[in-house]
């Protein structure tokens, strides 16, 4: 019974451990996963917070880049818009980030990065994350330099660039300066020589606002119409004060869209120089306009332009009338605000079909200017202005700048040249660049200098037998054809008024040279429209290899065609051996008949 007994004990005891353990080791097991449970949470929580703060880092909704050319005159009225910018909290919510190009005689002669911070204090209070020393602000190279670092390090939604300086329209004098001029080097951006195109050639713009004097003008916008999607600024001069930034940021924090934010902006910096706000204490009116353009409409209103001022430039009488009541901008004062013109025609003009194409005009400018706002005019103007001078004198002295500009392609030329008439201005001095016979055919190039009217061209050669030949062309700067004997050639220029230029005289010889592989025009100036022109003998029947290389080495073409028999001379469409367009640039062509290789250079400019 003892024993027994002992084994019951026993027994029940091995049941209570054996349940005992299987408990504690369930037990063990629970707290175990719960642990690793509660650190993988911990972990999932962590990840979470710093993806937020990462994210909340590097991409907000906006980065506004303000470039400050202030080594001009300026520098003062920089370092107080870099504080009145701190007076916003909306720096918080985007990367506002400042360049600025201070005086070479004050304290802050460098070139120094701001990134902007909320600061009620005097004075700049943010923070400097580059001194890039002295810098050439007038260049628009530093332009690019900063705006294509600003929005790679500063990553964003939504990109705006301010470019704050003087600015004078597309020039403003006859050097042609257009904005950003830097004091230290004697340097500006230059719009006439699309230095603005190449400073944002990589980037794509939400917003591009000027801060700058007389910046919005229909030529500027034409020249940056690829570039933003919307561009403010102003047609009249800028008070020193500039915009009112922390006003402007402060609606930018809270504007519902971009759409709501472009057309209010133009509105709070004229309504902050009206008597009794920010920049005007006292009861005056101030001059003051800016505007909005909504940039996809920028083409549609450039056609509509040129076909009005095409169609109206054999009968400019009217517009001399309305220019004498308009408005002028501009450090010449020979820019107009083109709203207050098509007004008075629409007004005044007795001609009727002049003044229907007037309104409908008109209205295409009220859809590409979608906000604009003025003070201090005889009545509302604001939107943009277009060259538009009174005197002969003045189209004179800056024709050769302002053809430069790609509006100046269309017909304001011509239509100014009408207005401002009789036109006794010659086509500028031009020169043959090149007079080459290969063969028995000459290729002329000539500098075809923009005239206001489309040119003629009369080609005069002189044999040496004492003959001479005279071919008449219209508005190209290029020829080629056949000659059989040496002798010389000049080149006529002459205008729709019969005014004429005469090109220095050229000789030539005649010296087939065969073997020599030739591009026709060079450079090829549109759609590959061009020749290879090939000379060898006893290459009929043949087959030849043409390919064609970039520069860089890369095989653009490589084409293999068939020599007709019985030339010597042979002629190839380059659009037959290359599919699609040439962009501009150098190219390399070569050519190979059984084991001899021909090799030359071409320039492409589209």
């Amino acid at each position: 019974m003892k024993q027994e007994s002992n084994s019951n004990v026993n027994n029940i005891l091995l049941v209570i451990k054996e349940s005992y353990t299987k408990k504690l080791v369930k037990k063990v097991i629970y707290i175990k996963l719960e642990y690793r449970d509660n650190i993988m949470k911990k972990f999932k929580l962590i990840l979470i917070l710093l993806l937020f703060h990462i994210i909340g880092l590097s991409a907000k909704e906006w980065t506004i880049l303000i470039y400050m050319a202030a080594d001009n005159g300026l520098h003062q009225y920089a370092l107080e818009d870099i504080a009145e910018m701190e007076t916003s909290s909306f720096s918080s919510q985007a990367n506002i980030i400042v360049e600025m190009d201070g005086d070479n005689d004050s304290d802050l002669a460098a070139t120094y990065r701001y990134k902007i911070e909320e600061n009620t204090q005097a004075g700049i209070q943010s923070p400097i994350i580059s001194n890039l020393g002295e810098t050439n602000s007038g260049s628009y190279q530093t332009l690019k330099s900063f705006v294509d670092w600003g929005f790679n390090r500063y990553k964003s939604s939504n990109k705006a660039l301010i470019i704050w300086s003087h600015g004078n329209g597309w020039a403003k004098d006859l050097k042609g300066k257009g904005i950003a001029p830097d004091n230290s080097s004697q340097s500006f951006i230059s719009m006439s020589n699309h230095e603005m195109q190449a400073a944002l050639s990589d980037i794509k713009l939400d917003l591009l606002i000027y801060d700058a004097c007389n910046m919005q003008t229909l030529e500027n916008l034409i020249e940056l119409k690829s570039r933003a999607d919307y561009i403010i600024g102003s047609e009249a001069s800028v008070p020193s004060s500039g915009l009112p930034y922390g006003q402007i940021f402060d609606y930018w924090q809270s504007a519902s869209n971009i759409d709501s934010l472009v057309i209010n902006i133009p509105k709070i910096y004229v309504d902050a120089y009206r008597p009794g706000n920010i920049y005007n204490s006292g009861s005056f009116l101030r001059r003051v306009a800016a505007s909005t353009a909504k940039m996809i409409e920028i083409d549609n209103f450039e056609q509509e332009i040129n076909t009005f001022l095409a169609k109206w430039s054999e009968d400019t009488r009217e517009f001399i009338l309305a220019r004498e009541n308009l408005n002028e901008f501009g450090i010449t004062s020979t820019d107009i605000d083109i709203k207050e013109l098509l007004d008075d025609l629409i007004e005044n003009s007795d001609n009727s079909d002049l003044k229907y194409d007037s309104q409908n005009l008109s209205e295409s400018l009220e859809s590409l200017f979608i906000s604009y706002d003025s003070s201090s005019f005889n009545y509302k103007v604001g939107p943009a202005t277009l060259w538009f001078p009174r005197y002969s004198y003045q189209f004179e002295n800056n024709w050769q700048i302002y053809r430069n500009l790609n509006f100046a392609k269309g017909a304001i030329g011509n239509f100014l040249n009408n207005l401002l008439a009789p036109d006794e201005i010659p086509p500028f001095p031009f020169e043959i660049t090149k007079s080459q016979v290969v063969n028995e055919t000459i290729y002329l190039d000539w500098e075809n200098h923009l005239d206001p009217d489309p040119l003629s061209y009369q080609i005069n050669f002189t044999f040496i037998d004492g003959t001479n030949q005279t071919i008449n062309l219209e508005n190209i700067g290029f020829y080629q054809g056949r000659v059989m004997q040496d002798g010389q050639v000049y080149i006529i220029a002459q205008d729709a008024a019969g005014n004429q230029t005469k090109s220095p005289i050229q000789d030539f010889k005649v010296n087939p040279d065969y073997g020599q592989l030739y591009i026709a025009p060079n450079p090829i100036r549109k759609d590959n429209k061009g020749e290879v022109i090939f000379f060898a003998q006893n290459t009929g029947g043949k087959e030849a290899e043409i390919s064609l290389f970039s520069l860089s080495g890369k095989i653009i073409s490589k084409t293999k065609i068939s020599l007709s028999e019985g030339m010597n001379e042979h002629k190839i469409n380059l659009a037959d051996i290359v599919k699609g367009r040439l962009s501009s640039g150098i190219y390399l062509c070569s050519l190979k008949i059984d084991n001899k290789y021909y090799k030359t250079k071409f320039a492409v400019e589209n």
